[in-house]
């Protein structure tokens, strides 16, 4: 690697909704449904950048924000229908849904911040190694 030429990747990390505008009714309400709608970028790639903005605004959100959040709701309208359709195949038994315990949703490890015992078992499950020198976050 010591002879590869770096390249930057173009990232834009500025907000493009700002700070202003009068302040949500119920913050809690708006972090539940943004929350919420992280987990469909997963499936919806193409919503990513829109969840993004309206994520960074979670600790002070504002009308303007949860606007934008309104906004791409009505783009992924179709995911209602979806949730119906599920809803249906689970009363009639043709669907399952099972619990999932916390230490085998490995997505967590990505997500979340796990305590030190959760995280060694899914790091090592993944085999993941610790490098020979000593770094910030060492194992």
């Amino acid at each position: 690697m010591g002879v590869c030429n770096s390249s930057g990747s173009p990232v834009d990390t500025e907000s493009k909704l700002g700070d202003g505008g009068t302040p949500v009714v119920d913050p809690t309400l708006y972090r539940s449904l943004v929350g919420s709608l992280k987990y469909l970028t997963f499936t919806r790639s193409d919503i990513t950048h829109d969840v993004l903005q309206v994520c960074l605004y979670m600790h002070d959100p504002r009308e303007p924000h949860f606007s934008l959040f309104k906004r791409i709701f009505a783009r992924t309208k179709h995911i209602e229908i979806d949730i119906h359709f599920v809803r249906d195949l689970v009363a009639t038994g043709q669907v399952r849904v099972l619990h999932v315990p916390s230490r085998f949703q490995y997505a967590d490890i990505f997500t979340k911040g796990l305590p030190s015992t959760l995280f060694d078992e899914f790091r090592d499950s993944l085999s993941v190694r610790c490098t020979p020198a000593p770094t910030a976050g060492e194992c």
